[in-house]
């Protein structure tokens, strides 16, 4: 009996250590919050990711934003409006793909169209494309080695143009 719960509390204990690890290691990865013209910042959640912390790693793996396009955040901005995009930890990288939102009805929906994010003031910003639909989004931002962290994080939203 006594081995028996000497096992448990052992268990136990790495169990609550392994949690601890993993709370710490999604801690640093990096948000991301939208700004629409001069509206409020506007948290995105992520969408999947690989990232490193020290010698901690963590993969999430999601489905393809046109197929959690009833799940995902929307953000609606009146046609022309830039979007600014503010990095909790600022990436090397940042690619913006969008599709229409019909794609998604659509068994292979299309490659994405790359959309041009230019990066001022340690804000990425974009111009979302014309459309008289929805229109889908993903960003994915790069970090390399910095403060012993690095990965690719992605953040899927809808875009509403008035």
């Amino acid at each position: 009996m006594k081995k028996t719960l000497t096992a448990c509390a052992l268990l136990l204990l790495l169990l609550l250590t392994a949690c601890g690890q993993t709370a710490s290691l999604q801690e640093t990865i990096p948000t991301l919050s939208l700004t629409a013209g001069s509206g409020r910042a506007a948290p995105v959640s992520t969408f999947g990711y690989s990232w490193t912390a020290g010698r901690d790693s963590l993969v999430v793996d999601t489905v393809h934003p046109l197929e959690a396009i009833e799940n995902l955040p929307g953000v609606s901005v009146t046609a022309g409006t830039p979007i600014s995009m503010y990095f909790s930890r600022l990436p090397g990288i940042v690619t913006v793909t969008c599709w229409p939102a019909s794609d998604a009805e659509t068994p292979s929906p299309e490659p994405g169209e790359t959309v041009e994010a230019s990066f001022a003031n340690n804000l990425f910003t974009f111009i979302p494309p014309d459309s008289e639909e929805n229109l889908v989004f993903l960003v994915e931002g790069q970090w390399n080695s910095r403060d012993d962290a690095k990965g690719t994080v992605c953040y899927a939203f809808v875009v509403e143009q008035k």
